[in-house]
């Protein structure tokens, strides 16, 4: 599933993630954004650039996933990763795939049926500073101790000090994270070379 990419300007919009109320929530909003915090170097770099500010992009709310529909990602799309349609409620890849029968009565004992996860349950964020060594080995041991369906949750990734010769180490955590939905640079300026390609 491709992700959309949101430079420190807030510019952009997810690839397929529709920006609707979440059912689930008291209020009728999707969850808040959760605070910054500082992880490594160009995460504290940031934060004394920007006077202690998050990026206009840390303050949207997380994207609402699903389009209110149980069903969302429990059937393949004929087109695959060819698909262009923004508001697709299939699966392009077996790695994104929602468990049927767990989507309708939140039970299931089966294995490798698809992912375990209710679309209210699709809220997680996570943050990472690739020009932290120690912060890239602790995130991908963490996401690696976590079931797939735990990893699910994640629907945006917040990621500082990106370059292109860190892109292997953000590879390997982005292929843990089946819904992601949104990936946050906050310390670059927008630029449109930077793409994420499907799985």
């Amino acid at each position: 599933m491709a992700a959309g990419v949101l430079a420190q300007d807030g510019i952009a919009s997810p690839a397929s993630a529709s920006i609707a109320p979440d059912p689930y929530s008291a209020d009728g909003m999707p969850p808040p954004a959760p605070p910054m915090r500082v992880r490594g170097t160009a995460a504290a770099e940031l934060l004394a650039a920007t006077g202690g500010r998050p990026c206009p992009a840390l303050l949207r709310p997380l994207p609402s996933v699903g389009g209110h529909d149980n069903g969302w990602n429990t059937q393949r799309c004929h087109d695959a990763r060819k698909c262009a349609d923004r508001a697709c409620k299939f699966y392009h890849s077996d790695h994104e795939k929602r468990c049927e029968v767990f989507a309708r009565s939140r039970v299931c004992q089966g294995q490798n049926c698809g992912l375990h996860v209710g679309l209210h349950e699709l809220n997680g964020s996570l943050e990472v500073d690739l020009s932290s060594s120690v912060d890239v080995c602790s995130t991908i041991q963490d996401l690696s101790a976590k079931t797939q369906h735990e990893r699910a949750k994640v629907v945006r990734i917040v990621v500082y000090g990106f370059e292109a010769l860190r892109a292997t180490a953000l590879q390997r955590i982005l292929g843990q994270l089946p819904l992601l939905h949104e990936l946050v640079l906050p310390d670059r300026v927008r630029e449109l070379n930077v793409a994420v390609r499907d799985r």
